[in-house]
Formats: C-alpha cells, structure tokens, sequence
C-alpha cells in the first residue's frame, strides 16, 4: 500500500516540479536553489502562458546555473521584500533593487542591469510634463518600488498601489490614475504588447536610476562569489548580450538602424569633404553672429539698467571688496548723488557709512532688513527701509552683496499725522463720553431746583427730591472718580502673588454676596503658579471682569464661572470663562473704549482701566466670544518679572 501511495504521489508532483525546475542540463538530484522571482514582472521575470518562469532574469540564473553546476526551483515572492530571504524560505532573489537599506539585510552579486523611472501620461493631458506637475494628482505605482519612495517625497500626490507594474499599467489604462511612474523597460513591454505608443506618452524616460542584482541571504558569501562568476562568464562569451538583445530589443528595427548608420557616414562624409570649402563662409557667419549678440547683450544690459532706473526701490551691488559695481537711477536720488558712484569704493567713506555698517553685520541665507536714518550736509533727514543679501555662487562662494532701499521719510510723517488724527479723534470722543455722563444728572437735578420755589411745600415733592437728587450727585461723583482713576498715573507696586491664592480670594466676597444664586465658582487655576504683580491694581481688574460675567449669565440656565491658567514658553495666560449670552459681533470691537457700555447704569470705563493696568504691566488682554454660549477674557502676562 506505501509503494502504491509513493508512485501516485510522484507521477502528482513530477510533472509540476519538471515545470518549474531551472532551464539546465543537470539532473534534479543535484543541489536546487530556491529562486524567488515576481510572476508579474516582464520582461525579466513573469509566467509565460504555460506557467513556466520566463524573461531576462530567469533566462541569465538558468545560464548561470548550467554553468555553476547548481539546479534551480523558483518561488514566487514580491522582490521588493527580503523577509523571506531572511527567514530562510528562499535562497536568493531575482533582480532585486541595491540599496543602502537593503545591503544591510541581504548580500548582493555585482549589478546585471542599470535601469531608470520613466514618467507615463495619455496623450491628451496638457498639465503633466514632469515630477512637479503629479501634485493633486493621482499616480499610479508599484508597492515597493523605487517610485513610490520617490513619489512619497512629492508633497500632495495621491498614489493608486498596484501589486505590480503590470498591474499599475493596467489602473492607468483604466484611467483609474492621471499618470504611471515605473521602470521604462516595462513600460516598453507593455506598451508594444498591448500596442499603446498612440495613446500615452513616455514624458520623462529617465527619473531614478538604479542597478539590478541577485539578493542571496545575508553571509552566504560563497552563493554569491559563484553568482558574480557566472554573470562575469556569460558576458565573456557573448551569451549575455545575446539575451540582452532578445529581451530588450532597439527603439527601432534593425534594418532602420543600419540605414540611419549609413546615412550618418555619408552625411558625415559629405561634411568631411566640402569642409574647407564652408570653412571660411562659416567664420564669417560666426563673425555676424558674434556681432548680433553683442549687440542684442548691448540691448539686453541698456534695458535692464531701464528696469532698473523705473523703480520705486534703490539698488546698489557690492563686490566683495566693497567697490559699488551696480547703482540704479533711484539709489542716487535717495543719496543725493549727482555722478554714478560705479567703481566707488564704500570702506572708510564716510558718505556710505551706513552701507558700510549693514555689510559688516553676519547676514545669514534670508538675508537681513531694517532702518538706518540717512543725515547729510545741506538735505532733510530721511527714514530709509533697506534689505540686504549675499551674492553667491557654487564655484565662487560669495561674490558680494545686493542692497535694496525704500525712503519711508514721507510714510513715516504720514503715519505720526495718522496717530495724532487718532488721539484727536479718542480725546473727541472722550470729551462727548464725559459731556453725555454729566448732563444726563445735571438735567435731572436742574428740573427739581427749578421746581423746588413752587413745590417746596409739596410732601410727595420733598421725598422724591430727596430721593433722587443725591442718587444723582452719587452718580456724578461715580463718573468723576471713575475718570481721576483713568487720568492718575499709578506706579504698579509689584510682588510675587501665588495665583491660586489671590483668585480665591477675590472670588470669596462674591460667592458669599451671591449665596442665594446657583452660580458655580471654579477656580481651575493649578497651585503653584505665581506671577509678579500690583496686587491691588489687579484685583481691581478681576472685580470689574467678574462683575461683567455676574452680569452675563444673569439670564442663563446654566450660571458657571471658571478661571484657569497656563504657562507657556514662559508667559502665562489666565482664562475667566462664563457661560453667559455672550457679546454681539458688532459690540466686540468696541469693548475697550471709554465710555462705551451696554449696560443701563453703566458708565464705560472698567474694561478701559482694566486694558490700561494690564498695559502698565506689560501683558495683554483679549475676548473670545459666541453669543448664546459665552464669554472668555484672556489675561496674558509676559515671563519674568515684568
């Protein structure tokens, strides 16, 4: 029964192994290799359509093995991958790509083929010339190639991955992607295969080039010593450019290519022989030529000094000795120079002083730009922008420097009128917020004085003069110590406050004050973190803002208000979050001017006071808001002790 199993199974498996045993002429029993290769991969390795392993690459292991004395079973792998290299399952790999990265996994034999990327897009396409062009675009491309590393170093290329490059072939053909980028020799095949030359275009035919080779397992150097004498073989003795030929035909037949060969030794005979008859016909068209260029340079240099004296920026260049080699038209008004400073040498003179200055500073690959104030005998000062940069080249290194200049004397007048027009304007509006605050209690005072000869013996008259009256002198009095607080210059009177403490602190009377209110007061703020500040200013600060928070949520459901804080890179920013109704767009910008307010009995200048103590001590305060969601004010407070 074992005899009968053993011979079913040999006459099963004798067939398959026969199939796909190496092309040599050695029996099976003597030493296999274990050959990995792509099935999908022409022309150097694919299955043919009797599913035998064909192409370039396993025709030169089959050669190299009959020559080797070695047999071979192939294995179908991705090539891309050494794992199974490494793990053992195969013992070498057909035309694998070298690469630093893989030699540190597997040995390689001397290179077999140098091949190159090329870049496919159908002919209609106007947009794809080159590798720049894939951006927002989607390509086609192998798993594991050499071009999808390149394509993955392409800033917005979107890459359709196909198991092999027949198969990212046939994405495009589908035209499931915008472009193919793959190895050109595959590209060649499928293409004559499938007859495709009509529609695509081969844009860039040379992208990466890189070397093919056998991948043995790492440390078998004697696999690979006798690998690198079969390829050294077969090229000796002719049979490797045999199958060169076979798998990689010329661009074009063979019979072409003899006669574009003979018709370049005739053309080159022809040249040869009327040589010395052109010879002096063709130096004097190389004297005319000669003469046109420098001529059309002559044009060329008159119209970029033109473009140069028409614009608005002063330009000089500097050699690297220092000598002005290039000034144009507006440089020399900005210097009130009368003759062209060409040739002049800037070092020691003091006309180009502030030049000389802005050269000796390190200016790094950006360049480097600021002011300088320009004062010369017999002419105004004048405010001048300039921008400086290195002049290098590869070969030379640096050549000089470039300076470009701008005269921002008349924008700098422009812009102190500009302030001025503003501070006129805020104290305008400062004088009418004071004039609405005063008149609205003098006007209401003035009309019980009025009636005050006719109604002093009315009782219901008394009592609301009574009550009204100093309600409204209170006002008044309201309004000016507001505005003594706003005019008095305050030195801060700083220390070190621990945050947590300090806002504790300042929220307690309000908690006890609002007790009967369902208000939560978080105080998030972490302990520990401590700021340098007049602590009564800013507990000023916090009153008005938590009084302004009271308010908001006056009419919410939910009534919170959360303080928290963080620092970072050294400054510290203090949030005060509530979930009133928040602030309307047009109100925001709005916020920090004096006398500005929303509220009935407001008078407008707590937000004012609060923005100029936290100026005083050098911070920021900003407000994020959503209407219907809240409010939050950001103190920001700079690092140290400001």
């Amino acid at each position: 029964m074992r005899k009968i199993i053993l011979c079913t199974l040999i006459l099963v498996w004798f067939p398959v192994i026969s199939g796909w045993a190496a092309q040599t002429d050695l029996p099976f029993q003597q030493h296999v290799l274990r050959v990995g290769f792509e099935r999908d991969h022409p022309p150097f390795s694919y299955l043919d359509e009797n599913g035998r392993p064909s192409g370039f690459s396993v025709e030169l292991i089959g050669t190299i093995a009959r020559h080797a004395g070695l047999g071979l079973r192939y294995v179908a792998i991705e090539t891309s991958n050494p794992e199974p290299l490494d793990q053992g399952n195969i013992d070498l790999v057909l035309g694998m790509k070298y690469s630093a990265a893989h030699n540190e996994l597997v040995d390689f034999s001397e290179s077999y083929l140098s091949l190159s990327d090329a870049l496919v897009v159908p002919k209609e396409n106007k947009e794809i010339y080159n590798l720049s062009g894939l951006k927002g675009k989607t390509v086609a491309v192998q798993r594991g190639s050499s071009a999808y590393d390149i394509l993955e170093d392409i800033r917005n290329v979107r890459m359709n991955i196909a198991s092999s490059q027949t198969k990212a072939l046939e994405i495009l053909k589908h035209q499931r992607a915008d472009a193919f980028v793959g190895n050109y020799e595959v590209i060649r095949h499928y293409f004559t295969k499938h007859d495709l030359y009509s529609d695509y275009d081969v844009r860039v035919n040379s992208i990466h080039s890189y070397e093919y080779a056998f991948a043995v397992r790492k440390g078998n150097y004697e696999l690979v010593r006798r690998l690198n004498e079969g390829i050294k073989l077969v090229q000796q003795n002719g049979e490797y450019r045999r199958m060169y030929n076979h798998w990689f035909p010329p661009l074009f037949p063979q019979d072409t290519l003899w006669r574009q060969i003979a018709w370049l030794l005739g053309s080159v005979s022809i040249a040869v022989s009327m040589f010395m008859l052109f010879i002096y016909m063709m130096n004097k068209r190389l004297k005319r030529e000669i003469g046109r260029h420098t001529k059309r340079l002559r044009n060329y240099l008159t119209f970029q000094q033109q473009i140069l004296d028409t614009i608005d920026n002063g330009i000089f260049s500097i050699n690297k000795d220092k000598i002005i080699r290039l000034a144009n038209k507006r440089a020399m008004e900005i210097w009130n120079l009368k003759t062209d400073p060409v040739n002049t040498c800037i070092s020691g003179s003091s006309l180009f002083r502030e030049i000389e200055r802005i050269l000796d500073l390190p200016l790094d690959e950006k360049g480097h730009e600021g002011e300088f104030v320009l004062i010369q005998e017999g002419s105004d000062e004048k405010l001048v922008h300039y921008y400086a940069a290195v002049l290098r080249n590869d070969l030379d290194g640096k050549l000089g420097w470039i300076i470009s200049m701008q005269d921002r004397t008349q924008e700098k007048n422009l812009q102190n009128k500009l302030v001025l027009q503003e501070k006129l304007r805020s104290l305008g509006q400062l004088i009418a917020g004071i004039a609405h605050e005063l008149r609205n209690p003098l006007t209401s005072m003035k009309v019980f004085i009025e009636l005050l000869p006719y109604k002093i013996d009315d009782l219901r008259y008394r009592q609301e003069f009574m009550k009204h009256v100093p309600a409204e002198l209170r006002r008044l009095n309201h309004v000016v110590e507001d505005l003594l607080d706003y005019t008095r210059s305050k030195v801060p009177v700083k220390e070190r406050v621990d945050l947590h403490e300090f806002l504790s602190s300042v929220m307690k009377p309000f908690e006890i004050q609002y007790a009967s209110q369902p208000i939560q007061w978080i105080n998030a703020v972490v302990p520990g973190i401590s700021l340098y500040f007049d602590k009564q200013q800013m507990k000023q600060v916090f009153i008005n803002l938590i009084t302004n928070a009271i308010d908001a949520i006056s009419e919410s459901n939910v009534k919170a208000i959360t303080f928290e804080a963080e620092t970072e890179d050294g400054c510290t920013s203090i949030r005060i979050i509530d979930t009133g109704a928040g602030i309307p767009d047009d109100e925001m910008s709005r916020l920090f001017q004096p006398f500005h307010t929303t509220k009935r009995n407001g008078v407008g200048l707590g937000l004012y006071i609060c923005y100029n103590i936290l100026s005083e001590h050098g911070g920021d305060i900003d407000v994020q808001s959503v209407p219907g969601k809240g409010t939050t004010f950001t103190l920001k407070f700079p690092g140290g002790e400001f």
